[in-house]
């Protein structure tokens, strides 16, 4: 992922060597407070979770995609790209075809994601976090608007509880805009942060996730309402 972003570039020596990191945490994060005045460690936290949200989505997009890559069309890009004048050009050629059909790991993204989520847990009031300038799932919205849309759909339009969030859930994931996209995972997370009860988690379950025809125009004329509320801030 090609960025200046510094908090990216803190990811990435993060990646590379988390026990330095670990070792250089505490001098890091003076660093930041001093540049950021009025900010705190849970800012700090926050901001680098996005980044390595984006890789871990990246490596996932591409894992996915090499499962249906098909050798031939690799060995077409190889020519393409122009081959070495090797002797052995065939062993090179399926040696190649073999590293370009590896999955990337994951690990060492999903091991810092959840070093930063224990540093998290351990700040004291980190229930008290600001909606209004930070996003206060960055795990599972893509960004504070997705939440608020969430927050305000089911605050305004939760009639049928599992029609309604089957909607949400559906047009978030369409747009992109959430990272829980596993249906049980998503009402797992819902579950786990209060916004439904044991009964409505056990109704998803169930039903082995939510609804794929729960779109009306009366639920899409509510979500743009809130979208245009939104647009008005």
């Amino acid at each position: 992922m090609a960025t200046e972003k510094k908090e990216d570039w803190i990811v990435y020596g993060m990646l590379n060597d988390q026990i330095g990191f670990e070792k250089s945490y505490d001098r890091i994060l003076i660093v930041y407070l001093n540049k950021n005045p009025g900010t705190q460690e849970k800012d700090f936290l926050l901001l680098l979770i996005r980044p390595l949200n984006e890789i871990l989505i990246q490596k996932k997009e591409f894992n996915e995609a090499i499962k249906f890559k098909k050798d031939e069309d690799i060995r077409k890009e190889l020519i393409e790209d122009g081959l070495p004048k090797y002797s052995n050009i065939e062993d090179w050629i399926l040696d190649q075809i073999k590293k370009r059909k590896e999955p990337k790991s994951i690990r060492k993204e999903e091991n810092l994601l959840t070093l930063i989520k224990i540093k998290l847990s351990r700040l004291p009031n980190n229930n008290a976090i600001n909606l209004g300038s930070n996003n206060p799932h960055p795990e599972t919205f893509r960004d504070y608007e997705t939440f608020l849309i969430f927050k305000k759909y089911k605050t305004k339009y939760y009639l049928d509880p599992y029609k309604d969030l089957s909607f949400i859930f559906q047009k978030l994931k369409a747009e992109n805009r959430i990272l829980k996209t596993k249906h049980l995972e998503f009402a797992l997370f819902l579950l786990s942060e209060n916004f439904i009860s044991e009964k409505i988690y056990r109704i998803i379950s169930d039903q082995k996730g939510f609804d794929n025809k729960s779109s009306s125009a009366a639920r899409l004329n509510n979500y743009n309402n809130i979208i245009s509320e939104i647009d008005s801030f």
